[in-house]
């Protein structure tokens, strides 16, 4: 009975169910600094490519996945040698960066050991680039943590874990966050379903609940009329013989 799985490495082997998932604190401090520490260090579960060589599809058709989440060595891509601009375009398209840069704490020192940053890749479009449901997180480690030669700046090692988001949901893996923002955005949706229809229909039954407590007040006045017995005298008209 086959009750374990290949991996990607092919030598080793998972139980049933098994997923990669590790913390934001366990790929940096461990994986990453591993990677830096020894550029041939190598892991089953994260791929080694330069992300900017290939677009997020071409990636993921080359990453065996079953969580459809792909976690991938890539040395930084820079626009020019000695500088620290990084390139992020691709064959087809670019990833931009679209969240807060975010510090990754160590559990029980509390100290920062990396960061983190979210991108969105744009596909190459006329007249202008088109946002896709592909996001990447890039985890780098801050230089105090990482023992590396400064010669070999360019060859320096990011953990990318990529993603594709299904229906364009927002974007940062594995996390949700509920800001200020995030409400006044609900609450903007909200107003922008209230169409010219909607607010006709309800303006019509403003009037209508007018006009009932009207005729409800008219009615009522009727009623107390007659039980009073309140009558006007009438003039009657006699006709000369």
């Amino acid at each position: 009975m086959g009750s374990n799985r290949k991996t990607r490495g092919g030598g080793a082997s998972d139980p049933v169910g098994f997923r990669f998932y590790p913390t934001p604190e366990e790929l940096v401090d461990h994986y990453l600094k591993l990677k830096k520490q020894d550029n041939d260090f190598k892991s089953d579960h994260i791929a080694e490519f330069d992300v900017c060589n290939f677009d997020p599809w071409d990636l993921a058709a080359r990453i065996p996945s079953d969580d459809m989440v792909w976690h991938i060595f890539s040395r930084k891509d820079y626009k020019y040698i000695n500088s620290t601009r990084s390139n992020r375009a691709t064959p087809g398209g670019h990833w931009k960066i679209t969240g807060k840069e975010r510090a990754i704490k160590a559990r029980r020192s509390k100290a920062v050991i990396g960061k983190k940053r979210t991108l969105t890749f744009y596909q190459r479009c006329q007249p202008k680039p088109k946002k896709t449901d592909w996001v990447m997180h890039e985890f780098y480690l801050i230089d105090s943590e990482a023992i590396s030669n400064p010669k070999l700046h360019q060859n320096d090692f990011v953990l990318c874990r990529m993603k594709k988001n299904s229906d364009m949901e927002d974007t940062s893996i594995g996390e949700v966050e509920l800001g200020s923002s995030s409400v006044s955005n609900v609450e903007d949706h909200a107003a922008a379903v209230v169409t010219p229809e909607v607010r006709m229909r309800t303006v019509s039954s403003s009037t209508f609940f007018l006009w009932m407590s009207i005729y409800g007040n008219l009615m009522h006045l009727s009623f107390m009329l007659f039980t009073h017995r309140i009558t006007v005298p009438l003039h009657s008209c006699h006709q000369d013989t």
